[in-house]
């Protein structure tokens, strides 16, 4: 629904759309020693609500060479082309790429920049985009002809007031998530020390003798995207390995039946699953499903409980050091994907079980506090999707 009074304008009758260019790559002379801060789509993704630093500046001859356009402080620039919807506003005088529009008020109508933020930021600006052959795309001609609705100032200044509170209460809730992670690795260097120095002098094995079981999934024909049905035997792959979360939003299955010529891959709650391709390269979480199989390219631990637990082993791969440590051996390879016998052999110092214990009842009581924060943002975000909707319809 549209708030009440809104008038629906076109963006290109409001506004003087402006799109930035990129000062030819083989001249150094544009590039080198630039001080004029140009904004590219990676910068723009990495944002908050405003422009901060960029990644790279251009010199002033790259400017006068390229022509392309300073944008005034207080401006909403948007990605329009592949990552679609970016949004961010100026703080100072930039310049941005071409992939990157301004949109300048051209003094018709009464234009709060904190209300274009929100509205931006939160339309679908795939409806009605061309299917280029990289992806999305706008340009300025379908962007002009872009309808948005436009309450008085007086309005927008309220809705901005709104969304900006309930805004800053989720980013303060992430926070307090973000730190929950931190804690829990900040206590396993405080409890164990770092993997890879050892301070403390514990003995060491490697992670194959640590196992009950450790394998692969299954590669080539026994599992395929057409064997995957709506309902039956979760499949975990790689992207529902989280650096320490199982991220079970993408979800996968295979029937019951195809499951049987397969169930020697099968995975149980508690076991620890380890990703070797993907960002990072080297990552964990546990599993907390009772019965599934996982993929290829996503190792299953199963710890003998005598030696290791499942918190301190997924602490433990999930080290930036204990990463850098497997990289160091694989250096040569044109594609990071880690084997699964580099992971078996990877070496783990081993504290006393009753002390993984102990670390594992701490973390226990972490994780209980961070679901807690979790539902919180979830039921956060739910209400500020419920204003958007109101405010934008």
């Amino acid at each position: 629904m549209v708030v009440p009074e809104s008038e629906m304008v076109l963006l290109g009758d409001v506004f003087n759309l402006h799109m930035g260019k990129t000062p030819a790559r083989e001249k150094n002379e544009y590039w080198n020693n630039g001080d004029n801060p140009w904004v590219s789509i990676a910068d723009l993704s990495s944002y908050d609500k405003y422009v901060a630093e960029t990644k790279e500046t251009i010199s002033d001859l790259g400017v006068n060479k390229s022509g392309i356009k300073l944008i005034p402080p207080n401006t909403v620039l948007m990605s329009f082309k592949l990552s679609l919807g970016k949004t961010a506003i100026t703080r100072h005088e930039i310049y941005t790429n071409e992939a990157i529009m301004a949109f300048i008020p051209n003094g018709t109508k009464d234009v709060d920049v904190d209300y274009l933020y929100h509205l931006f930021s939160n339309k679908d600006w795939t409806k009605g985009t061309n299917r280029a052959v990289m992806g999305s795309t706008l340009n300025k001609a379908t962007l002009s002809n872009i309808e948005i609705p436009l309450p008085p100032l007086d309005e927008q200044k309220r809705i901005a007031d709104v969304l900006d509170k309930a805004s800053e209460l989720i980013k303060k809730r992430k926070e307090q998530i973000r730190l929950m992670d931190e804690l829990a690795k900040s206590l396993f260097i405080e409890m164990f020390g770092d993997p890879v120095e050892n301070p403390m002098g514990w003995e060491r094995d490697s992670l194959r003798h640590l196992a009950i079981r450790i394998s692969d999934g299954p590669f080539g024909s026994n599992l395929k995207s057409c064997h995957y049905t709506n309902s039956g035997v979760r499949v975990i792959r790689l992207q529902n390995i989280g650096v320490g979360i199982f991220l079970d939003e993408d979800k996968a299955f295979v029937s019951y039946e195809h499951y049987e010529k397969i169930k020697k891959y099968t995975c149980t709650s508690g076991d620890v699953i380890i990703a070797t391709l993907g960002d990072p390269n080297l990552r964990a979480c546990i599993l907390h499903i009772d019965l599934a199989i996982n993929k290829a390219d996503c190792v299953l631990f199963r710890p003998n409980k005598m030696l290791v637990n499942s918190d301190f082993i997924c602490s433990y791969l999930n080290c930036p050091s204990t990463l850098q440590l497997v990289l160091d051996k694989i250096h040569g390879q044109t594609r990071l994907r880690i084997s699964m016998s580099q992971v078996a052999d990877l070496s783990v110092y081993l504290p006393p079980i009753s002390l993984q214990n102990e670390f594992a009842d701490r973390i226990t009581i972490i994780e209980q506090q961070k679901a807690l924060l979790q539902d919180g943002l979830a039921k956060m975000e739910t209400a500020y999707k419920a204003l958007m909707q109101e405010y934008f319809g």
